[in-house]
This record gives C-alpha cells, sequence and structure tokens, in this order.
C-alpha cells in the first residue's frame, strides 16, 4: 500500500522534498497544494508530485502525512485551516522556521488523535549557489526537529526515517532554542537588510545616489522577496520578537566596537581583525560545503527503516501520561 503525502507549499524545497521522496524505496503518493499555478505546473513536470489539488481540505484529507511548506509569517494561520480536515493518525510537519510560535498555538489549536512535529530544513552546501529543484538538495545538510510534549515515539521515528531518505542529519532541539538559531542565520540577516534599505531610501540624498547603485546594490534588493507584504513580514518578525530584540542588541554591541576602531583610525587592528574574520569565514565554508560537520554535535541517521510501512503498522499516536 502506497503512503498518501501531501505537501503543501510547492516552492523549491517543496518540489525537491516531493524529488527525494520519489527516489525512496516506498511505495508513494504525492498530492501538491498551491496557490501558485506556475509552482503547481514545475512540480507536475519535473514528477515531485503525482497529482495537485485547487482546494486545500480536498489535498490533505486523506494524507498519512501533510508537509507544510509555507512562511514563518502565515504558518499559523494555515496550521488551523490544515487541523480541519487532517485525519486521525495523520502526522503533520511544519517546515517554517518558526518553533515556538506553533509550539504553544498547538497547545489548545490541534486536535487529539494527530501529531505535530516542527521540522525545519537546510540545504546542502553543493547546492546554496544554484536555485535548481533537485532530489539531493538536501543530501548532507541538517533538519533542526522540534516535538510537542507527548509525542509518540514512533512518530519521532518516522521524522528520522525522513530524514534519512533525503539524506540530511538531525538535531533535536526544543522551540525557544531552534527558534534562537534560526533566527541568527535567517531572518536576522534579512531584517538587516531591510533596514538598511529603509534607511537608504528615506534619506534627501537619495534621489541622485539611487541612480548610481551597482550589483551589490541590487543583491541586497533581491532579499526583500522574502517580505512579500506587511502581514505577512509583520506575522514573522513578531513570532520572533524576544530572540530578535536579544540579536539587535548584540549587532548594535558590534557596531559599537567597530566605531570605535574607526575613531582610532588603527588600521593594523582594522587589517587584523579582517583576517582573523577572513580565516574563519573560509574555514566555515569548507564545512558548509562539504556538509562535514564531525566535530559538532549532529546525529546521523545511519540506517533506514521503511518509515512508510511502519507507518501503516502503527498504533495511533497517543498522549503520553
Amino acid at each position: 500500500m502506497k503512503t498518501a503525502i501531501a505537501i503543501v507549499g510547492l516552492d523549491r524545497v517543496g518540489r525537491s522534498l516531493g524529488l527525494a521522496l520519489k527516489k525512496s524505496n516506498d511505495p508513494v503518493e504525492i498530492t501538491g497544494f498551491d496557490l501558485d499555478t506556475t509552482w503547481v505546473s514545475e512540480a507536475q513536470k519535473s514528477g515531485a508530485i503525482d497529482r495537485s489539488n485547487t482546494n486545500l481540505h480536498s489535498a490533505i484529507e486523506n494524507a498519512d502525512i501533510v508537509i507544510l511548506n509555507l512562511p514563518a509569517g502565515v504558518t499559523v494561520n494555515w496550521l488551523e485551516e490544515c487541523t480541519r480536515s487532517l485525519k486521525e493518525g495523520a502526522v503533520l510537519i511544519n517546515t517554517a522556521p518558526v518553533h515556538r510560535a506553533v509550539s504553544e498555538w498547538a497547545k489548545t489549536g490541534f486536535p487529539e488523535r494527530r501529531s505535530l512535529l516542527n521540522v525545519s530544513l537546510s540545504i546542502s552546501g553543493s547546492c546554496l549557489d544554484t536555485n535548481e529543484s533537485t532530489a539531493d538538495l538536501f543530501k548532507n545538510s541538517v533538519l533542526i526537529i522540534t516535538s510537542l510534549p507527548g509525542t509518540d515515539e514512533n512518530v519521532i521515528q518516522q521524522v528520522e526515517e525522513f530524514a534519512a531518505i533525503i539524506g540530511a542529519s538531525i538535531m533535536f532541539s526544543d522551540p525557544v532554542e531552534a527558534d534562537g538559531l534560526l533566527t541568527q542565520v535567517d531572518l536576522l540577516p534579512r531584517l538587516l537588510h531591510l533596514l538598511y534599505l529603509r534607511n537608504v531610501f528615506g534619506r534627501s540624498a537619495w534621489t541622485e545616489a539611487q541612480k548610481l547603485t551597482g550589483s551589490v546594490f541590487w543583491d541586497v534588493t533581491r532579499t526583500m522577496g522574502d517580505f512579500p507584504t506587511g502581514k505577512m513580514t509583520a506575522g514573522e518578525i513578531l513570532a520572533h520578537k524576544d530572540v530578535l530584540l536579544l540579536q539587535l542588541d548584540l549587532m548594535k554591541n558590534a557596531i559599537e566596537d567597530f566605531q570605535d576602531e574607526l575613531r582610532a583610525g588603527d588600521a593594523e587592528m582594522l587589517e587584523k581583525d579582517h583576517d582573523t574574520f577572513l580565516d574563519s569565514l573560509q574555514k566555515w565554508s569548507n564545512r558548509r560545503t562539504s556538509g562535514d560537520w564531525s566535530s559538532e554535535k549532529v546525529r546521523d541517521v545511519k540506517e533506514k527503516v521503511s518509515m512508510w510501512k511502519k507507518l501503516f503498522g502503527m498504533n495511533l499516536p497517543q498522549k503520553k501520561a
């Protein structure tokens, strides 16, 4: 019997997940849903999904596993909608980098006899310079996972096996820590670009300066694609409010330290600091590209058991006492 999977959100990540799952030895039947018909068409052409459905509830109502692959700012709203149609025993995997807000909502908003896990995906180092969908998008990458209290161990085992299928390793965490790590490497860089652009556009000199913008400035503006609307942006930022305030305070300290060095006009110190940074950057780049984190606390899933067969042989998830 084939495992029914629904992927809600067919961007590059969603399509690549479908392609990776299709390469596994376990029989799957994947239904795709997205409001963007172009992404739906690309998913169908690439073979990432078996069929699409224009109705969210019809797309997920028979799914054993629902992968919710949506922007952080709208995730909770979509979760509320999805839970209306989740069948008993279904596992819902949230891939958005928003763990704490989802976990807090789930305390009162998630139905019994279904399971919810937050699984934030990173991308293989070899794929960072491309925009292509591929079954290898997550090879040698790391998944950070948080679960709700009382989640059945069999469900967590399924996600471990899911990681093995797509070629990733696992990092278990709690929602607060996960949000902190993800905010530091994902939301904060984008937010700093946003603040910089707001500042530049608000200056009187922008009238003339805009005519001189080049490729560096153009690359910065491209990150605004992650902040498409005010509502979506506000939702994501407020979901990480506490972590962002802390990170921004740390950034203020870094700016003040740099200002002190700049005022001192010490070229030797500036040169030394920058060379030290470049050395650290190169070491990180080598590790990130190769996916070799042997010295880090990352758990590899060495053996892949059939998560799909176990899914049908297991009892419905029960809350632990």
